[in-house]
């Protein structure tokens, strides 16, 4: 898997791996979910040719659930969250108040530069 973040007409992506390494000595902390709100409005996954459809929902419904929540988000202050969408969605249907975060300030170098 990996994340994507447009800037000035590039495609900046990271493998998650790569992110998980930049924030392996980083503090996790505890995020109140209503601060990620924002985030459950947002189309985070259909994009161009990606429609939402049954098959594309159920493919979701199946990560949400065997998504692991001992694993923290990965945040940054100017992208948002980084990774970790489907752990507030799973979090949120627990009923679950906060989940575990880390916060990525400097961004390491993008795995993949391209044009959008």
């Amino acid at each position: 898997a990996s994340d994507v973040y447009k800037r000035q007409g590039e495609r900046h992506t990271w493998f998650i791996q790569s992110l998980v390494k930049a924030t392996a000595n980083l503090p996790v902390v505890d995020v109140v979910l209503t601060e990620l709100d924002k985030y459950l409005d947002e189309n985070a996954w259909f994009h161009g040719d990606n429609e939402p459809t049954i098959r594309s929902l159920i493919e979701h419904y199946l990560r949400v659930e065997q998504t692991d929540l001992s694993f923290p988000i990965i945040m940054n202050p100017k992208i948002g969250v980084l990774d970790g969408l489907h752990r507030i969605v799973k979090a949120h249907t627990l009923g679950l108040s906060s989940i575990k975060a880390v916060t990525l300030v400097n961004l390491p170098k993008p795995d993949y530069i391209g044009d959008f």
